[in-house]
């Protein structure tokens, strides 16, 4: 089965899990300040024949202190990619970031959720890449969320709920 995991927004990200293939993991594809819809649509309508056979998308939500217009993006980006994911026939949940974090023991408590995100997912996939470039130094968060809300999928559709 292929998985397909979704964290919305600019500096989100996007990945796949095929089976006995290595999973491929991106940032958010995006020409200008707009995602780029075809790079999308590309990663859930593969060529080949492959099928999407679940994916999983982050609710997104306004943040206090957040500007109207970084509001209307983002809410605009999350509908764009649930619409894509209905017009290419692709089943999907969406879950809330705490959800698909608890799953794989992400707590606030203790320290930093994206460097404890960041240490999960190098530990399930030592063999992806993740930061967005070979100059960055650090994992990039969208890459990093993306491959662990596939896993999510993964394991939801399995019936695996136990932590990492």
């Amino acid at each position: 089965m292929t998985f397909i995991g979704l964290d919305p927004g600019k500096t989100g990200g996007i990945a796949a899990l095929y089976p006995g293939l290595t999973p491929v993991a991106q940032p958010m594809p995006v020409i200008g300040k707009e995602l780029d819809l075809g790079a999308v649509v590309k990663w859930l309508y593969p060529a080949g024949g492959n099928s999407i056979d679940f994916a999983v998308v982050e609710r997104q939500q306004a943040m206090p202190k957040q500007g109207v217009a970084s509001t209307f993006q983002t809410g605009y980006g999350f509908g764009v990619l649930v619409g894509l994911l209905y017009a290419c026939n692709t089943p999907f949940q969406i879950v809330s970031a705490k959800e698909w974090q608890k799953t794989f023991g992400i707590t606030g408590a203790r320290g930093d959720v994206k460097t404890q995100a960041a240490q999960i997912a190098q530990r399930l996939f030592p063999e992806v890449e993740l930061r967005a470039t070979a100059r960055c130094r650090k994992p990039h968060e969208g890459i990093v969320d993306a491959l662990l809300i596939a896993e999510y999928a993964r394991r939801l559709r399995a019936g695996q709920q136990a932590a990492a």
